[in-house]
């Protein structure tokens, strides 16, 4: 049987993805596009691994399994299609489908720093060059308390929201990981994880503040003095405003906020 991994093409910018075509398009759609064009350069970098330098996340998953990146599992969810005409923040979009309905759409699964965060600003432009102007379509569980469809962003086959959290644009929340399958929740703790070894995005801070942190007027948790028995140094803050520290083993442990 074929492996399904190699019969997966990772999408390519289109060569012109915002809006009617123009004979001289203006410098903000020429700038937009090379931003677009850089993305996902970036994205196909990453995800493509020379044979000799496989990525192997440290979650038990097969060698190569980020590009899993790019298959959608099997899900019982409802389904929307449109277009994408605005970008409210770097996780949460508006789609105008074809009977001219506008639906607001926050990406399940992540969370992308505020607006007034630091690399806030960043992960909303990298949000609107991937998808600003293009059809995509949404799989949605749930209506959340802002009337928001909340669910997965898809362009192209290409599952969004876990591109986002794989080059760093995102944080994995955890918070919400009981909604994901197993499989999901691996994924996205495997992209995270690279993301943040490799430092790109929003790990290039060394320690940067989680959103729902930031929301809360927190600073990053701090696990109490001499407790640590990390032997790689390494931590990433938890949902509940503790931290886990990621062993040189791949084990993690968990410490409460003081």
């Amino acid at each position: 049987m074929q492996n399904p991994i190699q019969k997966r093409v990772i999408p390519r910018p289109k060569s012109a993805p915002f809006g009617p075509r123009s004979a001289f398009p203006s410098r903000h759609d020429t700038a937009r596009r090379r931003e677009r064009s850089t993305i996902w350069g970036h994205l196909r970098a990453i995800l493509e691994r020379p044979r000799s330098a496989p990525f192997r996340p440290r979650l038990g998953l097969p060698a190569g399994a980020v590009l899993a990146l790019l298959i959608l599992p099997p899900v019982h969810a409802d389904t929307l299609a449109g277009k994408v005409v605005r970008i409210l923040d770097g996780d949460t979009v508006e789609v105008l489908d074809a009977r001219k309905q506008t639906y607001r759409i926050r990406l399940s699964a992540v969370d992308a720093p505020e607006s007034k965060q630091p690399f806030g600003a960043k992960a909303k432009r990298a949000l609107s060059a991937l998808v600003a102007g293009e059809t995509v379509s949404v799989e949605w569980r749930k209506i959340d308390r802002y009337d928001r469809r909340v669910g997965v962003l898809i362009l192209d086959g290409t599952d969004v929201n876990l591109a986002l959290v794989r080059a760093g644009f995102a944080w994995w929340y955890r918070a919400y990981a009981g909604e994901q399958s197993a499989r999901d929740r691996q994924l996205y703790e495997a992209a995270e994880q690279a993301a943040r070894r490799e430092g790109l995005g929003l790990w290039s801070d060394p320690r940067p503040i989680a959103p729902w942190d930031w929301r809360a007027g927190g600073a990053p948790a701090k696990p109490s003095v001499g407790a640590c028995p990390c032997d790689s140094g390494r931590t990433c803050t938890g949902p509940r405003g503790g931290i886990y520290c990621l062993r040189g083993s791949g084990t993690k442990q968990y410490f409460k906020r003081e």
